[in-house]
């Protein structure tokens, strides 16, 4: 009965091995070399979003050649160096006025604020970054908390390694993503363990993103806690067998 209870509670490997290629029926063992078209982040900027703004151009009359600008403070509420798009989904930048960021990408927001600033500078550039940028991962994780991400856009396993990993007993198969931008709410899940997660778009994690790591119903035990099981279970039945000698003499 014990050593059922011990085989049930087992969990195969292949429940804990992230990013394998289940299409081809490989080993997850086995090393293999497999490339796979990279997906972008649908990450398009919303109302409330804060963004550092630089841009940089050539100032011939100037002894550094390269000046930037941009990235305001005071038209910030939220007391942090950037900008804050408002309820309309305008940004006011100096010099170039009111601009509407809102449902566009980042890459989108740079050409947008670029074609602006041809008409001022000489030879712009412009470099947007999103300022604020969190997500809280809950669940099955070593370290469970809110984080600060660098970028738009961070893949699930990025994520979770700033949580420490999954725990021991995480179900990599179906982790929750619960997303909140804008005005919208969605929720989805996500197999950690199937390689074609990496072809789509829900595997990038975006900022306010809430990720929760559900525990496995039965526990993966190691080697090691499979040894103590078995050596608990071997003194068990020798006590078994030396109660039953007992009563054999004694009858």
């Amino acid at each position: 009965m014990a050593i059922t209870v011990v085989l049930c509670s087992c969990v195969p490997n292949k429940k804990l091995v992230i990013a394998q290629d289940k299409t081809l029926k490989r080993s997850q063992d086995q090393v293999y070399e497999h490339q796979l078209v990279k997906s972008r982040p649908n990450c398009k900027l919303v109302s409330g979003d804060v963004l550092a703004i630089e841009i940089t151009y050539v100032d011939l009359l100037s002894d550094t050649y390269l000046k930037t600008v941009g990235s305001d403070p005071s038209a910030n509420t939220r007391g942090t160096d950037g900008y804050t798009i408002n309820d309309s989904g305008l940004i006011h930048l100096p010099m170039l006025g009111t601009i509407a960021l809102k449902g566009l990408t980042i890459d989108e927001a740079e050409r947008h604020v670029l074609n602006k600033a041809k008409g001022l500078y000489s030879q712009p550039s412009v470099k947007i970054t999103l300022l604020e940028t969190y997500v809280t991962i809950l669940g099955e994780v070593m370290r469970p908390g809110r984080y600060h991400t660098s970028k738009c856009g961070s893949s699930i396993y990025e994520v979770l390694g700033l949580a420490g990993g999954s725990a021991s007993m995480a179900d990599l198969e179906e982790v929750k993503v619960i997303r909140e931008r804008g005005d919208s709410t969605s929720v989805f899940f996500l197999d950690l363990t199937n390689e074609t997660l990496l072809n789509d778009q829900k595997y990038y994690i975006v900022p306010s993103d809430i990720v929760f790591v559900k525990p496995l119903k039965r526990k993966a035990y190691t080697f090691q806690e499979s040894q103590q099981v078995f050596r608990g279970i071997s003194i068990i039945l020798s006590g078994i067998g030396l109660t039953v000698a007992i009563l054999r003499l004694g009858s």
